[in-house]
């Protein structure tokens, strides 16, 4: 990715983007303090070690090999800025996974034996952060206090409220569940009764209740608590996609434009626009239509679980946990599109801003990623 795109996106606030650096921030997630007055206060770094206290993380996305159908990756990318103050203007960034090692850091950063108790509880962080199919706030909240890590909320700038919001909504697609797990009719059931159920199903850390559930859907043992919980995140991303789909539908308006450039004028500057709108319109396509399909095989396996047929849930949750990654890589595809028609809706289409983001958008669609980079702004 190179600097447009990487201004574009810590612009957009987008959930492919999370910054782990020290700074000023809102006294709460209002931005008002508790007396009705602008406030604000200093968050510390979310990392505690030195090397990674200006760090900032982004998925990306590339085709290859991979348990997705389409052949698509989403890798998770530290990036750390050669200026801490003005991270658009380059850095150097390494691709990781959930078995990131203080090895491996300490090869990035040019350091000799790394302690590896001084780092073990930013490795246990990355290692999450890896692991999460987007850096959605509420996804990234609900996460840590699933595994149990302690980290500063506010990082994850969403209120109590929200939070709230999202659990009641979700917590009404799991009383299906809840009332399979007491094998009767949910209208048999007293509210309160499905309730408590449906809110251990939410928290998953009961396994002596989640135990009999499983074996009725035919989850494996070993993998009762992250299908459940795939099964969740994809109600979440159902939701999250809704949201983005009127801004969607404008880009894909402005991608289906015609070019602005005349055929008898800058004829390779022509060219090269139309590839690369080409090249963004079709991705756009594919990730919010691949989309659509997941969730549609969502929605039919629960209907039909509404309905007091097991058979479809229990056949679709044997792909839920690809299906919650794969929503997550396609949702990161969608961002990186937003990210650059926000700052470019208002500008000309043959301005030099709007040509080089478009540009670099297509590069991001259209490369592989290496395994390390440096001199760049992300990649």
């Amino acid at each position: 990715m190179g600097r447009a795109q990487l201004k574009a996106l810590m612009a957009s606030g987008s959930s492919i983007v999370f910054d782990a650096r020290a700074r000023t921030i809102a006294s709460d997630v209002s931005g008002m303090a508790p007396n009705g007055q602008n406030a604000s206060m200093q968050l510390p770094s979310f990392f505690a070690h030195g090397l990674l206290k200006n760090a900032l993380l982004f998925k990306s996305v590339e085709r290859g090999c991979s348990s997705d159908p389409d052949g698509v990756v989403s890798h998770t990318r530290l990036f750390i800025p050669f200026d801490s103050e003005r991270a658009g203007n380059g850095g150097k960034s390494l691709v990781f996974g959930p078995s990131v090692s203080a090895e491996k850091l300490g090869k990035f950063f040019g350091v000799e034996n790394i302690e590896p108790a001084r780092i073990k509880g930013d490795l246990d962080k990355l290692a999450l952060l890896a692991k999460a199919p987007s850096f959605s706030a509420f996804l990234l909240r609900d996460a840590f206090e699933r595994a149990g890590i302690e980290t500063d909320k506010r990082f994850f700038q969403i209120s109590d409220t929200e939070a709230d919001a999202l659990r009641e909504n979700l917590k009404a697609k799991l009383k299906p569940l809840a009332a399979m797990a007491l094998n009767l009719s949910a209208t048999v059931v007293g509210n309160a009764q499905l309730d408590l159920l449906a809110r251990k199903l939410w928290e998953l850390d009961d396994p002596a209740f989640l135990m009999p559930l499983a074996r009725a859907l035919k989850i494996p043992e070993a993998d009762t608590t992250s299908v459940f919980y795939a099964w969740i995140g994809a109600a979440y991303f159902q939701r999250e996609f809704a949201k983005r789909q009127a801004k969607v539908r404008l880009l894909a308006e402005w991608l289906a434009a015609k070019s602005p450039f005349p055929a008898a004028e800058k004829e390779e500057i022509a060219r090269q626009y139309e590839d690369d709108r080409c090249q963004v319109r079709e991705r756009l396509r594919w990730a919010w239509s691949t989309a659509a399909k997941i969730f549609e095989r969502y929605t039919v396996s629960y209907d039909a679980l509404i309905a007091g047929r097991a058979g479809p849930f229990v056949e679709y949750l044997q792909t839920v946990q690809t299906d919650f990654t794969a929503l997550g890589t396609r949702l990161s595809v969608i961002e990186y599109c937003l990210s650059f028609y926000d700052l470019t809706a208002s500008l000309d289409r043959n301005s030099i801003a709007s040509i080089e983001l478009l540009r670099e958008v297509a590069r991001t669609m259209r490369n592989a990623s290496g395994e390390s980079e440096s001199g760049r702004a992300a990649a």
